[in-house]
């Protein structure tokens, strides 16, 4: 499969008004509708499973080749296209439910709860009504669970942090939101308790105090979650926080690694269509195309989110759904993220994350 790679870096550029950037793209996706095709989005990792799974049977149905476009997980490349009119996918896979808020509350995304599929309208139907967003349907379910090699055993986050009897190359993520989390569970604090106890000053300065703790045993500040995999499959890290699916398909793989759903936080991942994409109904026949059982399934196997269909688990084989976060086995284990805290708080806690890391 031949992928366009669209970096976090060349997204900056694109906001910084980068003419050669956003002419190349713009020609490709004209190319692309000449052709009848369209552009999808994906992050780094999914690649050979996206194919397998929606993009070559999507082909193969339809007579129309979608092209892939390597993402990063910025909301930044959404907003610099929308913004400028410049267009590197019409459709993006896998962003998350926190970042389609923020997408969502500047209106940068197209509405695609009204897609007329009986399968997307399933998705929807099994979600909770606070959680359904006209912008947003969830694909999958990532956990975030505590990973380390085959010959150490970490329990909890406690753990993480217990650096005098569990030595060892730790890394955490580069971003404010999941490693604030990760101290958070470390101090015992479930995901409900999140809002409240950072709702005052001295929250924050207790996180942070906790952070100071583990800062100097951090070798390792990862960014893109197909760094980290790489880094747990090279044995150069020996423990950090990161989703299930990553970490189930690194196993998969062949990497001598364990992990385990203690504490575990969990996050919605979801199709959007940025605003305005010149090829937005392709999109939405894309998104219900991917959203079957079947196809679904077959993704699930080779990256294993929890499936949000309500279809899907029947499909599997029990020995592989049993490790899932959203088999019954496992829900108890987990608990979502507080979506809203964190839309109205991500910006203030990455800056305070920066400012620390540099400090």
């Amino acid at each position: 499969m031949k992928t366009i790679e669209l970096s976090r870096r060349n997204a900056l550029k694109v906001i910084a008004g980068s003419s050669a950037l956003l002419a190349a793209p713009a020609i490709l996706s004209r190319s692309y509708a000449q052709e009848g095709g369209f552009s999808v989005g994906i992050p780094g990792g999914y690649e050979k499973a996206f194919q397998t799974a929606f993009l070559d049977p999507y082909e193969q149905e339809f007579g129309i080749k979608p092209t892939p476009i390597l993402a990063g997980t910025s909301t930044v490349e959404i907003k610099a296209q929308v913004e400028t009119g410049k267009f590197f996918y019409d459709v993006r896979f896998s962003v998350a439910a926190t970042g389609n808020e923020v997408l969502a509350e500047a209106g940068l995304l197209e509405r695609i709860d009204d897609i007329d599929s009986e399968d997307v309208q399933a998705i929807y139907g099994a979600l909770p009504e606070a959680q359904r967003r006209p912008t947003f349907l969830p694909h999958g379910l990532s956990a975030q669970v505590i990973a380390f090699q085959d010959h150490l055993d970490f329990k909890d986050y406690a753990d993480i942090w217990d650096v005098e009897n569990l030595p060892g190359a730790r890394a955490l993520r580069g971003q404010g939101k999941d490693t604030i989390e990760a101290a958070l569970r470390s101090m015992g604090k479930r995901p409900s308790e999140t809002a409240s106890f950072l709702a005052n000053e001295d929250g924050w300065k207790q996180v942070f105090a906790r952070l100071d703790e583990i800062k100097d045993h951090v070798t390792n500040w990862w960014e893109e979650d197909s760094d980290i995999t790489r880094l747990l499959g090279a044995r150069e890290v020996d423990v950090t926080a990161f989703p299930h699916h990553r970490a189930m398909a690194a196993v998969q793989s062949g990497a001598r690694i364990k992990y385990n759903y203690s504490q575990s936080m969990t996050t919605a991942l979801g199709w959007v269509i940025p605003k305005n994409s010149p090829q937005a109904e392709a999109g939405r026949k894309f998104i219900a195309f991917c959203s079957r059982p079947d196809r679904i399934a077959d993704f699930t196997m080779d990256v294993p989110m929890g499936p949000m269909h309500p279809d899907v688990m029947a499909l599997l084989d029990p020995a592989f759904a049993v490790a899932l976060p959203t088999h019954p086995n496992n829900v108890e284990n987990i608990e979502s993220e507080d979506v809203a805290f964190w839309h109205k708080n991500q910006g203030q806690a990455n800056e305070r994350f920066k400012e620390w890391l540099l400090g």
